[in-house]
């Protein structure tokens, strides 16, 4: 049996409450607080029904007393395409078996969560590509949105939510053109304007597209490296309502887009 902390849906939404990050609103309204509170508050969150498994009707989630539905999913910076090998997941897939064949598994009470951390041993600029970031936010929502009438037609009324987890580390960076021209290495001071994903046209213009009324964007491991310490102020949950959201978007230059995680 699976014991990764974010194996399943319902480990990925336990993770974000526990961690009650205090989360950003676009806009700042009523209705982005009282969806937050419905997810955060522990008197609020026992009427959300958990509805992934595989006989359920989907979406993963529903709060009959809120009318309101929620779909997870998962995306990451990785450097692989649709159809190729992540190498990340394929080495936790490893880590997994001999944690397995060692029985700790086995050991562990019926509470307990496993986190591995693991290495592709590759390059930077191949491990962390913001290029494949966006490519697979864009596919893992797209995919998703696909199904929007299928949830709305199985609860009709309800509001629907898409709650994406991304497990990207770090921070993404657009340097000046001339810092392209060396290698990137460890202990090298750059300059270069920081990415705010909430507000990354690519991005937003996909969220905007997905057919949905609420989107929680969870991005919990985004602090950074400096000279002064760990940076730790970009906001790890942001949430949009997609009917009165107003976003001042930003225009990134993929070429020149570089990931904190060296």
């Amino acid at each position: 049996m699976r014991k990764f902390t974010f194996d399943n849906e319902l480990k990925i939404l336990e993770h974000f409450r526990d961690n009650y990050y205090p989360p950003l609103g676009l806009p700042e309204n009523n209705d982005n607080i009282k969806i937050i509170h419905s997810l955060y508050k522990d008197i609020n969150w026992k009427s959300w029904i958990n509805n992934s498994g595989k006989d359920q009707l989907p979406p993963d989630f529903y709060n009959n007393k809120e009318k309101l539905m929620l779909e997870v999913m998962r995306v990451d910076d990785h450097a692989s395409n649709e159809g190729k090998t992540n190498l990340i997941k394929k080495n936790e897939n490893i880590m997994l078996k001999e944690l397995e064949s060692s029985g700790i598994l086995d050991k562990l009470s019926p509470d307990a969560t496993v986190i591995t951390l693991t290495d592709s041993k590759l390059k930077t600029e191949e491990d962390h590509s913001y290029v494949r970031y966006f490519e697979n936010f864009r596919r893992i929502v797209k995919k998703h949105s696909k199904q929007v009438n299928n949830y709305r037609n199985n609860y009709p009324n309800y509001k629907l939510i898409f709650f994406v987890f991304d497990e990207s580390s770090g921070c993404y960076f657009e340097t000046p053109k001339s810092t392209l021209k060396v290698p990137i290495q460890m202990g090298m001071e750059l300059s270069g304007n920081i990415h705010y994903h909430w507000l990354d046209k690519k991005f937003v213009d996909v969220i905007v597209k997905s057919k949905v009324d609420y989107f929680i964007w969870y991005k919990p491991f985004n602090s950074f490296e400096t000279r002064a310490g760990t940076n730790d102020i970009l906001p790890k949950v942001i949430i949009y309502d997609l009917k009165n959201m107003k976003v001042n978007k930003i225009e990134y230059k993929s070429t020149q887009m570089f990931s904190s995680e060296i």
